[in-house]
């Protein structure tokens, strides 16, 4: 990746020295080129070490696929996940094509153990193949990073319960109560998650004087 520069003759300390390759009308694959120096005015002689380096020519492909994620952590007991937004939500990979091919999702990691209410979070992205192996060489992803927009809440839960009839007072002289009915007899609740089962029916109190 560097080379060491040698340069005789009369001339101002150069601010760059400019070592390069050419590989104008290279096909694909591994070539030994020999390492040119722009000129340097002033310079009579010039050496580069090593003056030949090995340069491997891979072609290059590129596809959109869209961003997955992966809960690592899930939420506090009670609480559950009710919305997650992305942006973006497709990634761009580049590189050998190869690679590319063999790349099966791109991830986002995500640790919901510490978040409630809303939450704004960036993370890094990474390739995986069909077997969940990381892909790290070889590729590019564009964006490297993912915003994600969290929200995690009291988790909920809907459950049909009786209702349970309480009566109050005393009803005027001469009468009795003979019959009740509730309608209807049950009723819909959505309680979160953590109390819903101690929740089995729901009262409801009628007084009767008079």
């Amino acid at each position: 990746e560097t080379v060491e520069v040698k340069l005789w003759g009369l001339f101002q300390e150069p601010e760059d020295i400019i070592a390069y390759v050419d590989v104008k009308n290279l096909d694909q694959g591994t070539y030994q080129l020999p390492v040119l120096v722009e000129p340097v005015k002033g310079a009579m002689f010039t050496s580069v070490m090593p003056d030949r380096v090995e340069v491997v020519i891979k072609v290059e492909s590129e596809k959109y696929i869209p961003i997955s994620h992966v809960v690592t952590r899930n939420p506090a007991v009670g609480y559950e996940l009710l919305d997650l937004m992305k942006s973006p939500d497709n990634c761009l990979i580049k590189g050998e094509e190869n690679l590319v091919n063999q790349v099966s999702q791109v991830v986002c990691e995500i640790d919901l153990g510490d978040i409630t209410g809303i939450e704004s979070v960036t993370l890094p992205l990474k390739a995986v193949d069909a077997t969940g192996q990381p892909i790290t060489k070889g590729i590019r992803l564009v964006p490297e990073k993912i915003n994600l927009y969290l929200v995690v809440n009291q988790a909920m839960v809907t459950k049909q319960v009786p209702i349970n009839l309480i009566l109050t007072g005393n009803l005027p002289e001469d009468y009795q109560l003979l019959n009740t009915k509730l309608f209807p007899e049950t009723v819909r609740i959505i309680p979160p998650a953590a109390i819903a089962d101690t929740i089995n029916e729901l009262d409801t109190k009628i007084d009767i004087s008079g």
